[in-house]
């Protein structure tokens, strides 16, 4: 993990940015090996550089963090998503609100299921 690190950084150096694909493989290969803190350093890299996030990344980025319990993380994520006037999918509401929904947290479900009704979007409940 720390050569893909110091890759990122030489990268980053160079005024290199990583594609979408590379950026999700990096991150996928960090919760996969149970290092969810270097995927946030890259990830907070990545906003903090500016770079480009597209809903892509957004929304594998926020599953995750759903997927991890991290549910403030993934509404932050998501807040800044909209802020960049990026419109969340389907699937990206899907795992707000089931997780939302984990932690009985009924006045912020509330909210992102009025955001899905507005973008006109389906979502589906899982237990």
């Amino acid at each position: 993990m720390r050569e893909a690190t110091q890759i990122v950084n030489e990268m980053a150096e160079k005024g290199l940015a990583m594609d979408a694909r590379t950026f999700s493989q990096v991150i996928v290969v960090c919760y996969k090996a149970g290092l969810p803190i270097n995927a946030d350093y890259f990830i907070k890299g990545d906003l903090n550089r500016n770079l480009v996030l597209d809903c892509t990344k957004f929304s594998m980025l926020i599953k995750g963090f759903c997927q991890e319990g991290r549910i403030q993380d993934a509404l932050i994520l998501h807040d800044e998503m909209v802020r960049r006037e990026l419109v969340p999918d389907a699937s990206t509401y899907n795992e707000l609100v089931n997780g939302l929904c984990k932690e009985k947290n009924m006045q912020k479900t509330k909210g992102i299921f009025n955001s899905l009704l507005e973008n006109e979007l389906l979502v589906a409940v899982t237990n």
